[in-house]
Parts: structure tokens; sequence; C-alpha cells
């Protein structure tokens, strides 16, 4: 394929594989030089040269981008019914992007048109008491029917209850997870995240297809639930 012919989602993964590089960096090339000179064979040499600091593998994801890498995970997300919504897209969520490290590209299963809406964080422990997750529970049903989206992290305990709170009345409801939409986890969630779904709420990653949730994964995702919403409520968690 033709460089020229490339879409934007190509250049903002091609851009995300570059190694070791922050995420702010990244932005800031794009917003000094644009997205796809980055990657022009006629322009990137002298564009990259004047980027002071880059290494060789840095150099290297630029000069010459694993386009088949970024194709494999392109049919990926489609095989898993997920769109990829990258940094540009106006679908992008606006209030994601005012935070220090937004995702270059955004996976998300479901109703995509919910991230730009008005977002309420409920989060908690997994391993909460039975009294917290009615507490949670309740919260997010009433926070639906004041026409507040309730976004969590599918986990045990606090989140789950939060998410079934909102779906009571099918009201949209938000999963950040840290790991590919071709998985879900916990496992036990499987028919949560479908009802999650059928309910016209979304479930949202910035991991690849085929990435597995490690315990780095968590800390990326709750920023991600952070950046999401106006506010946050935590039911209950232990002290740390």
């Amino acid at each position: 394929m033709a460089l020229d012919n490339k879409s934007d989602a190509e250049y903002w993964l091609a851009l995300k594989l570059v190694p070791r590089l922050a995420i702010y960096k990244k932005i800031a090339l794009v917003n000094k030089f644009g997205l796809t000179n980055l990657f022009s064979t006629k322009q990137k040499a002298s564009i990259l040269t004047s980027a002071n600091g880059l290494s060789v593998k840095q150099l290297s994801a630029f000069h010459q981008p694993n386009w088949q890498k970024i194709s494999h995970i392109i049919n990926a997300s489609k095989a898993c019914q997920s769109y990829i919504i990258s940094f540009s897209d106006t679908e992008y969520p606006k209030l994601l992007k005012q935070i220090y490290d937004p995702p270059l590209i955004l996976f998300v299963q479901g109703n995509y048109t919910l991230l730009n809406t008005r977002q309420l964080a409920v989060v908690g422990s997994r391993s909460a008491t039975k009294v917290a997750c009615e507490t949670a529970f309740l919260f997010s049903k009433q926070l639906g029917t004041q026409h507040y989206v309730v976004t969590s992290g599918l986990a045990l305990g606090i989140d789950a209850a939060a998410h079934q709170g909102a779906l009571t009345e099918c009201f949209g409801t938000i999963a950040v997870v840290a790991n590919g939409l071709d998985q879900v986890y916990p496992a036990r969630h499987k028919s949560l995240a479908q009802q999650i779904i059928s309910c016209g709420g979304a479930i949202v990653s910035e991991f690849f297809p085929g990435v597995s949730p490690r315990a780095g994964h968590f800390p990326k995702r709750n920023r991600l639930i952070s950046g999401l919403s106006l506010g946050g409520l935590v039911v209950e968690a232990e002290i740390k």
C-alpha cells in the first residue's frame, strides 16, 4: 500500500508503536510537524533530525514503521467488533485530551458516542462489603436517572455493582479495561460485558487486541477512567 493511501488511524498506530517515547512528546511532534509528515519519505529525515534526543530504535520506528503489524492490529480490532478512535478523530473524548498523557488510540466496543457525554466515575474495592456494593448500585442507578453516564473498570466488587446499577433501566455505562477487547477480564464478567453493550453502553481500552491484563496496566486504565469523568465517587477502598 502506498504511504499516501494510509488512514489517520494507521499513522497514529505507527506513532503509538514508537518505543519508549512519552505520549506528550509524541503529541508535541505531531503539533510541531504534522502527523503524516513524521512518516513522509520526503520530509521525515529532516524533521526527525531536528527532533533532538531520539534513539536509534525510535528513529527506526519512524523511518520504517511496521505496517504489517499495524494492519494486523486493525484486522484484529475488526474481528472483535471494536472501533478504532484516534487522537485526531472528532469522536475522541474531549475531556480526555486534557490529561497529561492521553492515549493516542482508543479501541471501543459498543456505543462510542457515550465517550463525549457527562460521565462520573464510580469505583472502589474489589473485595467490597455487601453494604458498599449496594451503595454503589443505588448511586449509579440514581446517576443514570439524572442523565450521567457511570464509568468504571469492570472489576469485581464496586465496579461491577456500579455498572449493574446503571444498567437497571438500561442507562448507558462505560467500562474501561486493562486488556485487549478480544477478551473479558475477569472472565466471570462476560455476561456483564455483553449486557453493557446490548444496553447501549461501551467498553474501552487503549491496549491492542491480544494483550492480557497485567499489574502495570491497571494504573493506566485508572487514568482513563479519571480522565473521561467530571468527577469520581470512591465508595469503599482499602487504606494505602
